[in-house]
């Protein structure tokens, strides 16, 4: 009897290792429109709906923000501040089209990783400007120290020196956040290239040395531009008009890198562990995964979308003590022109007179001519006196 009992549990465990094995053939199959939103079923339209709202939603802010970005802002401003805002609707309209079409979510992580990456170096320049430019910040923060034991190398290596600040590691700081919209690019780019090149038919990217490449620039290239980014913030948030500002807006950045960086590399790590199911055919623990990933970042940027619209949206960027170094560079501008205006001006009025002086004279010329020829039988002493006479005159014009 026990025997009995033991084959039949024998039987039914393989049994449901087939019908599982059955149910995902393709573990890495991406489905095509079709076939997913079949899949979905009424899940997809949900989550279509939530996106497209969303994108909706998060757009409209943007452009009332941008709006009244136009009216209340400093020029000098403008341009950094619109893509701070746009940032948090194009990451979810990248995540909506990635729920349309499942086989887009590389390109569309591509796209809304590096445009991300351009927001933080606007952000950068921003926080310069809000000095009056960089001049103006080696000013206020002279002699201080660049904190260098922060995230992510403050539990690595916390003996860091401090070195002073000075306008050629500032300038560092400056490349390290602006060079990750050029690797996280390049890495994209490569990434999506290798995945077509080197996936076989199930949809399985062998492992090789340029992956290995990419992986690793992706990772040194974007903790370089995050530790930059870190640094600098230490280095101002104390000495800025208005700190607490500041810090919300540096959070607010810091929390959306979190998000759409950090929380990519969790959610592939938990996939290749085998942490997400297989749902069928076509929900595979990939789609699965990718699905989550964007379903949960829409839901963020909404989130995040409008703490950004109540931070910008309030008249303080024209009132920083930049704005009077553009007035006065424009307005030390403006008088260098109208003095040279002046001064060519000046020259064109003594160059007139000096021409209608030489005519003016022109007859007394023609008469001392004539009389030197009349004089002509008069001696040679004559003639010399009369030209004396007309060569002096000139001279005492000019």
């Amino acid at each position: 009897m026990a025997e009995y009992y033991d084959q039949i549990i024998q039987n039914t465990t393989l049994g449901l290792d087939l019908n599982e094995t059955n149910s995902c053939p393709r573990r890495n199959y991406i489905p095509t429109v079709t076939e997913y939103s079949n899949a979905l079923g009424a899940y997809g339209i949900v989550f279509l709906t939530i996106g497209s709202v969303a994108t909706v939603l998060l757009y409209g802010l943007c452009i009332h923000q941008a709006w009244f970005t136009y009216l209340h802002a400093h020029k000098v401003f403008r341009r950094h501040i619109y893509w701070l805002i746009s940032i948090y609707p194009m990451v979810t309209l990248m995540s909506t089209l990635a729920l349309i079409v499942p086989r887009s979510h590389h390109i569309c992580s591509g796209v809304k990783i590096t445009y991300m990456c351009v927001g933080i170096g606007h952000f950068a320049d921003l926080t310069i400007l809000m000095f009056g430019g960089e001049n103006k910040m080696l000013e206020a923060v002279e002699n201080r120290k660049l904190d260098l034991s922060v995230l992510p190398l403050c539990c690595c290596l916390p003996c860091l020196p401090k070195p002073v600040i000075s306008r050629m590691r500032l300038r560092v700081l400056k490349w390290m956040i602006w060079q990750m919209k050029f690797t996280q690019a390049i890495y994209y780019f490569f990434n999506v290239y290798a995945r077509f090149s080197l996936q076989d038919s199930s949809g399985i990217v062998s492992s090789n040395t340029t992956a290995l490449v990419l992986t690793v620039l992706n990772f040194v290239s974007f903790l370089s531009g995050v530790y930059a980014l870190n640094i600098m913030e230490r280095l101002v948030r104390q000495v800025l008009p208005e700190p607490g500002r500041y810090r919300v807006k540096s959070l607010l950045l810091k929390i959306l890198i979190v998000t759409t960086k950090l929380q990519s590399f969790i959610f592939n790590q938990i996939g290749n562990f085998g942490g997400f199911p297989c749902l069928g055919e076509f929900i595979t623990p990939v789609v699965y995964e990718n699905t989550l990933e964007n379903s949960l970042l829409i839901v963020e940027m909404l989130v995040f979308g409008f703490f950004s619209y109540l931070m910008y949206s309030k008249p303080e960027f024209e009132e920083y003590k930049g704005e009077q170094k553009f007035q006065d560079h424009n307005c030390t501008r403006c008088f260098n022109v109208t003095e040279n205006s002046a001064n060519t001006g000046q020259s064109q009025a003594q160059g007139a007179s000096a021409a209608s002086s030489l005519s003016a004279t022109g007859p007394s010329l023609a008469v001392t001519r004539a009389a030197e020829q009349d004089g002509a039988s008069g001696g040679n002493s004559g003639a010399e006196a009369t030209s004396g006479r007309i060569l002096g005159q000139p001279e005492s014009l000019v």
